[in-house]
């Protein structure tokens, strides 16, 4: 075989068209050499993409040489850019759904903070508030107890009343007597 006929060239190229950008962009998805967060983001973001678009690429070849063979070559034809296009959406759907799980993430992550930050919040609360807390439930027991607490305590008053009183008037008597 003669590689240099221009006709076989041609048909060559045609079929191994992928390896022309095969490794740029494979190496491009990969991002090796680059910052950490650039390298992150490009094997999150364009590593899948790119597998896919080769992928499709060499699928498409051994497609096409088959089509001379085939029986209903037209639907066969529109199969094949219909899956282009469903390999589009995909991937628009896989950036979207990245985006999403970011979105997701961050709201996630700031509910948890907020919990956090409530959690705390009613923590402190608690603790300084706890010495009045303890006063208004003795103060709203006494009130919804069956027990007249305004009598006793006034009948407790009064008698120590009476007894200072009744103690001076006993301490004067005696002093008169002698």
């Amino acid at each position: 075989m003669n590689f240099s006929d221009p006709i076989l060239s041609t048909i060559l190229k045609a079929v191994f068209f992928p390896l022309l950008f095969q490794a740029e962009l494979m190496g491009f998805a990969w991002g090796a050499g680059e910052q950490s967060w650039l390298l992150i983001t490009k094997r999150v973001f364009l590593l899948l993409p790119a597998g896919a678009l080769l992928l499709a690429c060499w699928a498409s070849i051994a497609s096409v040489l088959s089509i001379p063979i085939r029986r209903n070559r037209q639907e066969f034809i529109t199969a094949l850019f219909v899956t282009w296009w469903d390999l589009g959406k995909s991937v628009l759907s896989f950036w979207g759904g990245m985006f999403r799980f970011a979105v997701e993430l961050v709201m996630a992550a700031i509910t948890g903070a907020r919990v956090l930050l409530r959690g705390v919040w009613a923590l402190v609360h608690d603790v300084l508030l706890m010495p009045l807390n303890i006063l208004r439930r003795l103060a709203g027991n006494v009130v919804r107890s069956p027990i007249p607490w305004i009598a006793v305590t006034l009948t407790i008053a009064w008698c120590a009343v009476e007894t200072t009183i009744f103690t001076y008037s006993r301490d004067s008597r005696s002093s008169i007597r002698l």
